[in-house]
């Protein structure tokens, strides 16, 4: 007889929820960072294409978890 293999397992909601805030956290100090390269100090660090990629991300993230 073969041997079952253990159920799979997937993240509590909590578990989630800790990954986007620390994910949103993330995102939104990288965009402040960029922000403060690009408006204050005339020095950008990055594309505006991947500002822009940033930005989606954290929308994603947003509309994923609106609480945040």
């Amino acid at each position: 007889m073969p041997k079952k293999s253990p159920p799979k397992t997937t993240p509590t909601v909590g578990a989630q929820d800790a990954d986007a805030s620390t994910e949103h956290a993330h995102f939104i100090t990288e965009i402040a960072r960029h922000d403060a390269l690009y408006f204050r100090d005339d020095k950008p660090e990055i594309s505006d294409a991947a500002y822009d990629a940033l930005r989606r991300r954290l929308l994603e993230i947003e509309h994923a978890h609106p609480h945040l």
